[in-house]
């Protein structure tokens, strides 16, 4: 019933409301924020939620993106087509109806995102995108190292894994002799601390970009347009919403999950016009790239960016 968690939700809001206004001072005012998960909520349902006193609405969408499944057609051969086109409907939702994005590739009840698009270098591709999108993140553990479904379903479901910490007895999750939940075999090969003290890894990727959009005000709050899909490639903008984009970094992301190299358009959108481009700055790269490097400064002279199989960059514009 719906309409009567509706209620519930109007009540819950006006209680959480009351108690923080009765525990802020005036200099200390503070929000809480309130969100939930639909599973096939259409948008005006999705709305609905919103008006009864939800911040946001989880984007279950999301969890949807494999490779051959019922969403990803078989044809496509990789996720860019199904990843494009929900990612493009849900963020001009969320423009038009000024609502809180909240992106989640993957939870407890879903099986990995490395699993089910059948590529870690995807997987890392997916791991940018989301942490590049505006509005707030929910990472399921493990993720950031782009771990895999256990290989047989035992004590536990396949995407319920221990973490995998380091190379040590347990993946590092357990003193004991045997653990009670399983780890992947593959833990000594693929694990946090391994990860962690690599030069480019995974883990890597994900950190930069989760540090800069913790001080950047363009990607905690800015608009961002979607490219056009080429070849299984495309681009994502981020720009100041302020309406001044003198004032505020654009940021560009270009994302490659087909086989071949693509060369992007990086004019693509009116947040770009009048504007010089020279150069622009590597801010993130992923792991297995090799022409783009941390902090490298890139000649765009030519309007274009070019991105290897399977690889994806993000830049900061220098003008």
């Amino acid at each position: 019933d719906w309409s009567r968690i509706g209620d519930i939700l109007r009540d819950i809001r006006n209680h959480v409301d009351t108690h923080v206004e009765k525990n802020s001072s005036n200099n200390n005012t503070k929000h809480i924020v309130l969100f939930a998960a639909r599973d096939n909520a259409n948008e005006d349902e999705k709305k609905e939620l919103i008006l009864s006193g939800l911040d946001s609405v989880i984007s279950y969408e999301l969890g949807s993106i494999g490779k051959d499944n019922k969403i990803c057609h078989l044809t496509e051969g990789n996720v860019a087509g199904c990843i494009h086109e929900i990612l493009t409907e849900l963020v001009q939702f969320h423009a038009a109806n000024n609502i809180s994005a909240f992106w989640e590739f993957g939870n407890p009840q879903l099986s990995r995102i490395a699993s089910r698009v059948k590529s870690q270098q995807q997987a890392e591709l997916l791991t940018m995108l989301q942490l590049f999108l505006p509005g707030t993140n929910s990472i399921y553990y493990g993720d950031e190292i782009g771990m895999v479904d256990l290989p047989i379903k035992k004590l536990v479901p396949v995407q319920r894994g221990a973490m995998q910490w380091d190379d040590s007895v347990n993946a590092g999750f357990s003193s004991a002799e045997s653990s009670a939940i399983p780890v992947h075999p593959n833990f000594t090969n693929n694990n946090w601390a391994r990860q962690y003290g690599s030069e480019r890894s995974h883990l890597k990727t994900f950190q930069r970009i989760a540090r800069l959009r913790k001080i950047d005000e363009t990607l905690i709050a800015g608009g961002i347009i979607i490219g056009q899909l080429i070849n299984s490639s495309f681009t994502v903008i981020r720009y100041p919403n302020n309406g001044n984009t003198s004032t505020g970094d654009i940021y560009l992301g270009a994302f490659n999950f087909g086989k071949g190299d693509t060369t992007l358009p990086i004019r693509e959108s009116n947040i770009m016009e009048n504007k010089e481009l020279h150069q622009a700055m590597i801010i993130a790269s992923s792991s297995n790239t090799e022409q783009y490097y941390y902090r490298q400064v890139i000649d765009l002279k030519n309007d274009t960016v070019t991105v290897s199989p399977e690889q994806g960059v993000i830049f900061k514009f220098i003008f």
